[in-house]
């Protein structure tokens, strides 16, 4: 046996927490075992606990000696690539926005375009040919403004719907809106629909918010998107996100948004979440952007706030990853208003980065495709020896692509977030015995 070359340790006392980024597993070592432990790493004396080796075994923490880990991620990145049992789809109904946000990636694609009849029904053919064999349908309406085109979600959810449903498939949709048309007439449209995982953006104050997300006219949406929040409270259901795309511009207003959804009475059902704002596409200054590194320590104190939360805490746990998006998944597409297909939301709109189209059946293999499929991070120069790897796969794809940083915020972060993992469980541990 030998030690598996992605162990992170933390000394806890005369013991230590031990966490392995390929399996995800982290474990509490007490002085015993974690001498135990020592002395097979540095002096490489057997160890003579049989259960306690069983343990290291299974955590992942010590391996056989001809296993390759590296292999390992690899087979099972390969694995989740081109598995066909899962569909991931991204639909953009339309190009169209009514907002004219600073730093969108989509400014200079956008188009007052929306999809027609013959896409609709080339979709619903894309999907009768999958459909066989297909266990889960994950699927995101996305823009442009998806909520322009709610008669185009409505016709063609219904059908999917339908189809999942005679033919035994898990059907899992979301969208991505920026809030200003979710009235409670169109929020009860959703989920009819079976769209519970609504996603929507507020950059801080009503000032901040307004001067960043503005109206197509200039005006602002910040009243407009809190107005809607606050008539929908009595049927907003879990799943809705408000995400808070952050830059050095906004970082001191984030928490006015926790403030007002807090003032809404809203934030047991609303979870928020800030975002990393990009240049993707060379859309924004990038002196207004943070490092991962800046970024990641901005975020841990965000969320710090929530960590009382085990479900909050467990959804941001480094936990190992087969592929970082489904750009790099064989079985995923994002289909333009237009039928054009691509492999990256970033991309609609951007001819020479399509893959295909849904009317005609056609599909290339280009280099974009290529760039997002053939990518192999464990023998990448850069992040091949990295630890960090098995919880980032090289970060985002379009990103990497363009040559930008997408290391994982645990590589800053991790010491912190184990801090506050193992005394929650501590806590855990203390509320239990008072119980009994």
């Amino acid at each position: 046996m030998k030690i598996s070359y992605y162990n992170f340790y933390k000394t806890d006392g005369d013991g230590c927490i031990i966490y392995n980024s390929r399996t995800g597993n982290m474990a509490r070592l007490d002085k015993e075992h974690y001498d135990k432990l020592n002395e097979f790493i540095i002096n490489h004396k057997a160890i003579d606990d049989e259960q306690y080796e069983i343990n290291l075994r299974r955590g992942g923490f010590i391996i056989a000696d001809d296993i390759d880990e590296s292999k390992l991620i690899e087979y099972y990145a390969q694995k989740v690539k081109h598995a066909m049992e899962i569909l991931n789809l991204v639909i953009a109904p339309t190009a169209d926005c009514n907002f004219r946000c600073k730093y969108c990636y989509e400014k200079e694609q956008l188009a007052i375009s929306y999809m027609d009849k013959d896409v609709e029904d080339a979709i619903i053919r894309l999907l009768e040919s999958k459909i066989d064999g297909l266990q889960t349908l994950n699927l995101t309406w996305y823009g442009g403004e998806p909520l322009l085109a709610l008669d185009t979600i409505r016709d063609l959810s219904r059908l999917i719907i339908k189809m999942c449903d005679n033919n035994g498939v898990v059907y899992e949709p979301g969208i991505i809106t920026n809030g200003y048309l979710l009235t409670p007439e169109r929020l009860q449209v959703l989920y009819d629909l079976n769209i519970y995982n609504i996603q929507i953006t507020l950059d801080g104050g009503r000032d901040i918010h307004n001067e960043r997300r503005p109206y197509k006219d200039g005006t602002g949406t910040y009243d407009v998107i809190m107005t809607n929040l606050k008539n929908c409270k009595d049927i907003i259901r879990e799943g809705m996100v408000l995400r808070i795309n952050t830059d050095k511009i906004n970082i001191d207003s984030v928490d006015d948004v926790r403030r007002r959804i807090s003032e809404l009475q809203l934030e047991d059902r609303i979870h928020i979440y800030m975002a990393r704002v990009n240049t993707t596409n060379d859309c924004y200054d990038n002196n207004k952007c943070f490092t991962c590194g800046e970024f990641s320590k901005l975020e841990l104190g965000f969320d710090k706030n929530d960590y009382k939360s085990k479900k909050v805490l467990s959804n941001k746990y480094p936990k190992p990853k087969a592929v970082n998006c489904i750009a790099e998944i064989e079985n995923s597409m994002v289909i333009g208003p237009d039928g054009e297909v691509y492999k990256c939301y970033a991309d609609i709109g951007i001819k020479e980065y399509s893959i295909g189209n849904v009317k005609t059946g056609q599909k290339t293999i280009n280099k974009r495709f290529l760039d997002f499929m053939m990518y192999n991070p464990t023998s990448s120069e850069k992040c091949g020896k990295c630890k960090f790897m098995p919880i980032c796969m090289s970060g985002c794809a379009s990103e990497r692509i363009a040559g930008k940083e997408t290391c994982t915020r645990y590589k800053y972060i991790l010491d912190d977030f184990i801090d506050i993992w193992t005394g929650l469980k501590e806590e855990e541990k203390r509320n239990a015995k008072e119980s009994i």
